[in-house]
């Protein structure tokens, strides 16, 4: 099969959604499918990637509320799907450029007999009007999808887009990691905690700097973002920003610190590829109650615990009970890994690609 995504950014980028477009790229590549990728850069070029896909860098030339923009693109996407004689599209949502992309080539779309599969990572939240707005103009046109992924089925009901799309069409695929981290046996609980994302509003660090500030607990932060210099501004002397780091020293982290804190204020945070990460590591995690694909993943007091979101009191409690309660602690940490083997491990997800590829 000849397989193109359409993506916002990619590998060596990677935050969540590159990470999801990496994994799906390997699992094709490992079914012996040819796999072309283009995406946004700051300049326009070709080269191949680590599993020998091609890779098409087209330059952005506009960027709108978060949404990457190059208009001859729209003539040159015919050309790549002819010279790479494509069978099936996935495009990485959200993603409004990318979905008028295909609009406009709708026609050619269908006579060609290409798939176009949708894979929903979240819904527009932080836009607020914009976001309504275009959810209802996005819903005008779904039926340009064959079939949609989503990782969770929390997700898709929760999703006003999801929820509405046909049972039929909708596959749930949750996402993996590339299983770089090794589990480690977690006796007890330290004091030490973990935090990781792009510093930005919706992931609510100022809320859980504000919060640990109140504790006597070490808190680590990995990430960058327009938020850094406001969140160094508030940081204790127990709260570590890290910015980025590499693979070797975001892997001591791991080893070092006793538990993962998912603080994000709203349903922007749909699903949580860091949480995918430490639980294959074994390595509980205190997660918002978002009721997206993120408590999905943290079931309360069997993979991590949960506290409603902003409440620095039940946040606190949450810490001290893993602090207090060895046993529930060392459960928690075997059974997010034993969550991970069983469910979230690459060998799983090419299994769930296969039987898509295969079935539909």
């Amino acid at each position: 099969m000849k397989i193109l995504q359409l993506c916002k950014y990619y590998a060596p980028i990677l935050g969540g959604i590159e990470l999801v477009e990496k994994t799906i790229t390997k699992a094709h590549c490992d079914l012996g499918d040819q796999v072309v990728v283009v995406a946004f850069a700051e300049s326009k070029k070709e080269e191949v990637g680590e599993f020998n896909e091609s890779i098409y860098l087209v330059k952005q030339d506009l960027f709108f509320k978060s949404a990457p923009i190059n208009f001859t693109f729209l003539f040159e996407f015919r050309k790549v799907l002819v010279k790479h004689e494509i069978n099936r599209i996935y495009v990485h949502l959200p993603n409004p450029f990318m979905h008028e992309v295909l609009k406009y080539s709708q026609g050619f779309l269908k006579i060609s007999s290409i798939d176009v599969v949708a894979v929903y990572h979240s819904d527009i939240v932080n836009q607020k009007f914009l976001g309504k707005l275009y959810n209802y103009y996005f819903s005008l046109n779904k039926n340009l999808y064959q079939f949609w992924i989503c990782s969770s089925e929390k997700l898709w009901n929760s999703s006003p887009i999801l929820s509405t799309i046909n049972k039929s069409k909708m596959r749930i695929i949750p996402f993996c990691t590339e299983g770089h981290l090794e589990f480690k046996k977690r006796d007890k609980f330290t004091g030490k905690l973990l935090a990781i994302g792009r510093l930005v509003p919706y992931k609510g660090f100022e809320f859980l700097i504000n919060t640990i500030n109140k504790t006597n607990y070490e808190l680590n932060i990995i990430g960058d973002g327009p938020e850094g210099q406001k969140l160094d501004s508030i940081a204790g002397p127990k709260v570590i920003l890290h910015k980025r780091l590499n693979d070797e020293d975001k892997k001591i982290l791991f080893d070092q610190c006793d538990a993962l804190v998912v603080s994000s204020i709203n349903r922007a945070e749909a699903y949580g590829m860091i949480i995918v990460e430490a639980f294959e590591a074994g390595m509980p995690v205190i997660a918002s109650n978002l009721k997206s694909g993120v408590t999905y993943l943290v079931q309360h007091e069997k993979t991590g615990l949960v506290f409603e979101t902003e409440n620095s009191d039940e946040l606190i409690q949450a810490v001290k009970r893993l602090e207090n309660d060895e046993r529930l602690y060392q459960t928690i940490s075997i059974n997010a890994r034993d969550f991970f083997d069983s469910v979230l491990s690459y060998p799983h997800f090419r299994e769930k690609i296969k039987n898509f590829k295969e079935k539909v």
